[in-house]
């Protein structure tokens, strides 16, 4: 019943965040602002019917409350907004935007999502050099059960690394992440095609290095074959 719980309250907390209300807003003729806080939080389980009164509120079926889905979509939405700040080289506001995520999510895959263009945009303002860049996003991968719980981030960030250590003509070290990234446990459908597209990715970084590519090719044959 306790992750039920947190999931309506993750769901609860992220309606409310997308519609501009305050806790107060939400409850107020329905319930005590605490109910509300601790419902956000996982701390309590609710009824139906105080459930179907803060949907109504907040102009949602109720169906809206127990959708994971929801996560899903409100990651997606944070990605491409804090992707397009980043490309457009606005990295004080990127820097901006993804410290307000992480001070008020509760999502570990938006938390994980800002931690990383946070420290991409403070890299792309020089305020870091890359070797921090690097050291930092590493740090980020080494949570525990990041792949698990995270796995599109984990590549992600992974991939970021070896762009650096490339860019920085730190060959050896970039096809390093790349092959240990194809070596690991791809055991999904959607792993898979993850797996496809880090390979089509790593292919096309070295296939003008002809010192690397034969071996690389070499490499990855050996992985999936196995």
């Amino acid at each position: 019943m306790a992750s039920f719980s947190k999931l309506v309250g993750r769901q609860l907390k992220l309606l409310r965040f997308e519609k501009n209300m305050t806790q107060q807003e939400l409850c107020d003729g329905i319930c005590s602002q605490a109910v509300i806080s601790k419902i956000e939080h996982g701390k309590i389980s609710t009824t139906i019917e105080l459930l179907q009164e803060l949907a109504k509120r907040l102009n949602v079926p109720i169906s809206r409350l127990f959708d994971r889905d929801a996560e899903s979509i409100s990651f997606q939405k944070h990605d491409r907004e804090l992707t397009h700040v980043f490309r457009t080289h606005q990295f004080d506001e990127l820097i901006s935007r993804s410290k307000k995520l992480i001070e008020s999510n509760e999502n570990k895959d938006i938390v994980l999502l800002a931690k990383y263009f946070d420290l991409v945009a403070l890299e792309g303002k020089k305020n870091i050099d890359y070797r921090t860049c690097i050291s930092e996003l590493s740090y980020l991968t080494e949570q525990e059960a990041i792949w698990y719980e995270s796995p599109f981030m984990y590549l992600r960030i992974k991939m970021a690394i070896a762009n650096y250590y490339y860019l920085n003509q730190q060959f050896v070290h970039s096809k390093k992440v790349y092959v240990q990234l194809l070596e690991m446990d791809f055991n999904t459908t959607e792993l898979k095609k993850l797996r496809i597209k880090t390979m089509n990715l790593s292919i096309n970084l070295f296939i003008d290095k002809p010192i690397f590519i034969n071996l690389f090719l070499h490499q990855l044959r050996t992985i999936l074959m196995t």
